[in-house]
């Protein structure tokens, strides 16, 4: 849990140290319409995971971080930043939480934790529209569609506020840095591995909490790109399970009785320590 934890005082203290850039002029800025925000839309559904972050600054940088400059900044009251995940009561989400209780003990910030549960880009939407609206001094926020979430975000940057981007990524948005992985290569990773734990042979059953998922679709298509390597691995089509139980539970028993013969299963994320246990 610590190595997850790290990602999140990262990406503080980013935020914290990008104030003198903004500036703290947002009160004079004009209300976020959020009858703008929510023009109706049709847009397709993109959620990204990731789980080897890498820093988007220096050590040095972070060594010269002085929490009481930032307070200074702020008027002499603690920060406010308020941090988004796209959705909520997953274990992920949960190592979220722990690591923003953790840095918000340690900096001494006012810390908001919001999140839809399931996801909900709608209510996603909402949300972050609502967070804008309060002017917080910093935004750390997942941004899981670009079509849906890139407005929201350049908004924010407009009013002054400084964002962040972590965990999903997409094009366009004028955030100050993105801190994840690329997903792609993380399913090749998973291809390379299974096909050796298979000694290049046998049959995956490929599994997803949302297979129509733009990061799922990332890793899937990493993961049947390391397989083409491997003719004699047979591969099924890439099911949606869902992230909860017990609809979880009904779909993958379901799978087991189509596919009898599986000897391999690729969790492509939102469902994988489920699987786990119910193996």
């Amino acid at each position: 849990m610590k190595k997850l934890h790290f990602l999140v005082p990262i990406l503080v203290m980013f935020i914290l140290m990008s104030f003198d850039a903004f500036g703290k002029d947002k009160d004079s800025q004009p209300e976020f319409s959020a009858e703008v925000a929510q023009e109706e839309t049709t847009y397709g559904l993109g959620i990204l995971e990731t789980a080897s972050p890498k820093r988007t600054s220096s050590p040095s940088s972070m060594d010269k971080f002085d929490i009481n400059q930032t307070i200074v900044r702020t008027g002499g009251k603690k920060p406010h930043i308020i941090a988004y995940f796209h959705a909520d009561g997953t274990d992920f989400s949960g190592k979220i939480k722990a690591g923003l209780k953790e840095v918000s003990r340690d900096l001494g910030l006012e810390m908001d934790f919001r999140a839809p549960r399931p996801f909900n880009m709608k209510k996603y939407r909402e949300l972050l529209i609502a967070g804008i609206n309060e002017t917080p001094d910093g935004i750390v926020v997942t941004n899981p569609n670009a079509e849906a979430m890139n407005p929201l975000i350049n908004e924010a940057v407009k009013k002054g506020i400084p964002v962040i981007t972590y965990n999903t990524e997409n094009p366009g948005a004028k955030r100050l840095a993105f801190y994840g992985q690329n997903l792609e290569n993380s399913g090749r990773i998973m291809g390379e591995k299974l096909a050796e734990l298979m000694k290049g042979k046998g049959k995956i059953l490929i599994l997803s909490s949302l297979s129509e998922a733009s990061w799922s679709q990332a890793r899937e298509k990493g993961l049947r790109l390391a397989l083409k390597q491997h003719p004699d691995i047979r591969q099924t089509p890439s099911i949606t399970t869902g992230a909860f139980m017990p609809g979880l539970r009904e779909v993958l028993k379901k799978q087991l009785e189509m596919h009898k013969d599986v000897t391999a299963i690729a969790c492509l994320g939102g469902n994988g320590r489920h699987v786990g246990n119910l193996l």
